[in-house]
């Protein structure tokens, strides 16, 4: 598929901007809404542990119920949630 030149430019600007995330600490997550959830990465262990002792409790409630919810980033589209 070829995409237009603004298109292109979009995502080299995107993927640049992502490159240059001056922090470790910033997590990411998505449900399948059009958009990604980020969260406080050093807050992983416990997020975790949480999950394992509550064994219902999926991981945006985890996020939520330790107050990592940093922000939600929207995007144009729906960004699917899958694994491989």
């Amino acid at each position: 598929m070829k995409l237009t030149k603004a298109e292109s430019k979009w995502l080299e600007d995107l993927k640049a901007l992502l490159a240059s995330c001056p922090s470790k600490r910033l997590g990411f997550y998505t449900i399948g809404d059009p958009g990604i959830s980020v969260y406080d990465y050093t807050k992983e262990k416990e997020i975790s542990a949480l999950m394992d002792r509550q064994g219902n409790l999926y991981y945006p409630g985890a996020v939520d119920s330790l107050d990592a919810e940093i922000t939600f980033l929207n995007f144009p589209n729906c960004v699917h949630s899958v694994s491989g």
